[in-house]
């Protein structure tokens, strides 16, 4: 991970790739212009490199989203043809509603290059409202 904030620098619910230099530095500035001292951003290989921006628009402090996982794997195109695909897998904790403050989780990633298609995925896991801590029974894609 690169960086995570809930601060406000981004307030949309998106999902980029950023395979350039220019488009990183971009969301690099909204991500991080609510901080005081914001953190310079990351030297990129974007020849071996890409980066994956989430965030998830308005939420409340105990929300979250988080890139869990990334699977490359051949996929039956719309062509009939067969070729790699990249799926990105999202999870958004989801909070209690104990917390009625406004917050807007984003996480910035660094992964491998792939250049084929992309497709997200999206989990949603419940935090336990009656203990600490996620509960993975609450979980399920959307």
């Amino acid at each position: 991970m690169l960086y995570y904030d809930n601060g406000g620098g981004i307030r949309d619910s998106l999902r980029v790739i950023a395979r350039t230099q220019d488009t990183l530095a971009a969301y690099w500035r909204r991500a991080t212009s609510t901080q005081a001292s914001p953190p310079p951003m990351p030297s990129v290989d974007f020849n071996r490199e890409m980066v994956i921006v989430v965030a998830t628009g308005r939420r409340t402090p105990e929300e979250q989203i988080h890139v869990d996982s990334l699977l490359v794997r051949p996929e039956l195109m719309p062509t009939g043809r067969r070729e790699e695909q990249l799926t990105i897998v999202v999870r958004l904790v989801v909070g209690c509603g104990r917390i009625r403050t406004p917050a807007y989780p984003v996480e910035i990633v660094r992964a491998r290059r792939f250049d084929g298609h992309v497709a997200w995925r999206h989990n949603t896991e419940r935090l336990n409202c009656d203990g600490a801590g996620a509960g993975g029974a609450g979980s399920a894609a959307r």
